[in-house]
């Protein structure tokens, strides 16, 4: 069997290496031929292969397009039965491939999710903990069935999945340049009749360094990006859950916004706690606790202005149908709906 590993790059040579070395120490069963496949989101910086001078690797080199038609790319030049869709900070521990392998050989074509976790060395970062508190990445709590994942529990950086299937259900949607495009994979996925499964003894550590700054403006993207999925399978009706949430935070949040982003700013900065409450007033303070405060308030404040600013670039904001019937907004979630229509 033949599998092309396909890791998107872009200015990642901080971790890279370490991707390449794992790879180069990796368990593999003999009847399994291996390569690499390396394709550049635009040509801001040259991949350092180095450390991979042993490795089969193939740099395909293109304009910025974003991480969905970058990944696309490198499926199109692969040579393998099977993709390996990797991440230039994930980091395969030795038996990962082996066991995302084995994994796959217990069903009919299906699209295997391996399992991601957090590098050892941030776990005493608060922010870190926040992440893997709120349930903001990697949400793999939320497995019921592993032989049957929900579309939104396939995460692009560690799967395995036949090249033609891919390939034939057109890949990552490329108007979905990032987040939410493994979603509507998985959906598209399931629509089609085929499995998603987890095999949750293939890990790959995300060696990824959290910084609240960036986090925060991820979290923007991924609201702009629920828009563009919502608007793509004509669930807009769903996105007035998100701009309810959005006025209320407007209501009763508005000093306390402010005040959590400077705080979070700060102590990106120096490292400092600040004491006590940190002067929070509202619903989403933690008490005695102003650093969490800081970090659940403005999180959750980014996603939703970022679904209010999409829509109101495109025009629509005053112009959503209204929610549908039997919704409840106050025990519904928004993408209730993908859950559903994967059945």
């Amino acid at each position: 069997m033949h599998i092309t590993a396909i890791i998107p790059f872009y200015n990642g040579n901080d971790t890279l290496p370490l991707t390449l070395e794992a790879l180069t120490g990796l368990e593999r069963p003999a009847d399994i031929q291996l390569d690499i496949i390396i394709s550049t989101d635009g040509l801001d910086q040259n991949p350092d292969i180095s450390v991979g001078k042993n490795l089969p690797i193939t740099v395909i080199q293109d304009e910025q397009r974003g991480q969905s038609a970058t990944t696309n790319c490198g499926a199109r030049y692969a040579r393998g039965d099977l993709l390996w869709l990797l991440a230039q900070d994930m980091v395969p521990q030795p038996d990962a491939l082996t066991r995302l392998f084995a994994r796959y050989n217990q069903f009919d074509n299906p699209l295997i999710q391996g399992f991601i976790e957090h590098n050892p060395e941030d776990l005493a970062d608060p922010f870190v903990q926040h992440v893997l508190d709120s349930g903001l990445q990697f949400t793999y709590g939320n497995v019921s069935n592993p032989d049957q994942l929900d579309p939104g529990l396939h995460y692009a950086p560690h799967a395995l999945v036949r090249r033609d299937a891919f390939l034939m259900l057109g890949g990552y949607d490329e108007q979905l340049p990032y987040g939410m495009q493994d979603t509507d994979l998985g959906l598209r996925w399931r629509l089609n009749g085929r499995r998603i499964v987890l095999a949750r003894d293939s890990v790959v550590i995300h060696h990824h360094r959290y910084r609240f700054s960036a986090y925060r403006e991820r979290e923007e993207k991924i609201g702009a990006a629920l828009v563009s999925m919502f608007i793509k399978w004509r669930k807009e009706a769903y996105l007035n859950r998100y701009l309810m949430t959005q006025q209320v935070f407007s209501q009763s949040l508005g000093p306390d916004i402010a005040v959590a982003q400077q705080i979070g700013e700060q102590w990106e900065l120096t490292g400092q706690i600040p004491p006590g409450n940190g002067g929070f007033k509202g619903p989403l303070t933690v008490p005695g606790d102003a650093l969490k405060s800081a970090f659940l308030i403005t999180m959750s404040w980014a996603r939703v202005e970022g679904v209010r600013v999409a829509l109101d670039e495109l025009g629509m904001l005053d112009h959503l149908p209204p929610l549908p019937k039997g919704f409840d907004p106050q025990k519904d979630h928004p993408t209730q709906w993908i859950r559903e229509m994967a059945g």
